[in-house]
């Protein structure tokens, strides 16, 4: 994170006009939000404005703004993720009942298994990360997995639709339309074994069941060791 002028008026000012992740600090040191930004001065402006105006409450008791400036806003949203679990701000929302959270699912006990949102009870044989802030982090991050490693989004224990032809998603690349053989059962669980590999990255380096901001049951890590970029 970034060094910062004494007076926060000062820090407020040379904040950069660049997408990153800020951290709102009391006079102690202590965190009290971490937030993402496609324009960090812009966002960190918006939350001085006032409650009526999409402010915060406890603006009050800002003593410091720390920042990280990332090349894009997937790398943003990432790093608030990783930055939350690791301080857990009393301001962001309080994940203590996991099960009412948004997590992303995979579900491995699928031939060809799906990555989706979802708020249901722990299911055996599924791999599940969060759980996140809100829906649409979910959605973003949803959306970044896909961009990095393409995955079918249709519904069911089988890939495909009636008609028999592939969908939109293939013809943009974010599936590899496993519906009509396009690639093989083998090729496809390596897309899956990616994108739980990014999971873990979503979590730092905690082990599955030591945190709970993740939930994998053993059967569903990845058979090989995998370096995030992300990380």
């Amino acid at each position: 994170m970034a060094d910062q002028p004494h007076s926060l008026d000062e820090q407020r000012k040379q904040l950069p006009d660049s997408p990153g992740v800020y951290m709102f600090k009391d006079a102690d040191g202590g965190v009290l939000y971490v937030g993402k930004a496609t324009s960090i001065r812009k966002r960190v402006t918006s939350h001085f404005s006032g409650p009526h105006r999409g402010g915060f409450d406890f603006i009050g008791r800002v003593g410091s703004i720390d920042f990280l400036v990332t090349e894009t806003e997937a790398e943003a949203l990432l790093a608030e993720q990783q930055f939350i679990k690791r301080h857990r701000p009393k301001f962001n929302i309080r994940l203590r009942d996991d099960k009412s959270y948004p997590y992303i699912g995979v579900s491995l006990d699928e031939e060809f298994p799906r990555v989706y949102f979802t708020r249901e009870r722990h299911r055996p044989s599924r791999a599940y990360f969060g759980p996140f802030s809100s829906a649409k982090r979910v959605r973003e991050t949803l959306d970044l997995l896909g961009k990095l490693f393409p995955y079918r989004t249709c519904e069911g224990p089988e890939p495909g639709r009636a008609s028999g032809n592939p969908c939109l998603d293939y013809y943009i690349k974010r599936c590899q339309a496993p519906c009509v053989g396009y690639v093989s059962a083998e090729e496809y669980r390596q897309n899956i074994e990616a994108i739980i590999a990014e999971g873990y990255a979503l979590v730092d380096n905690y082990a599955p069941g030591e945190n709970p901001m993740v939930v994998v049951p053993p059967e569903s890590a990845p058979s090989s060791e995998r370096e995030s970029n992300w990380r």
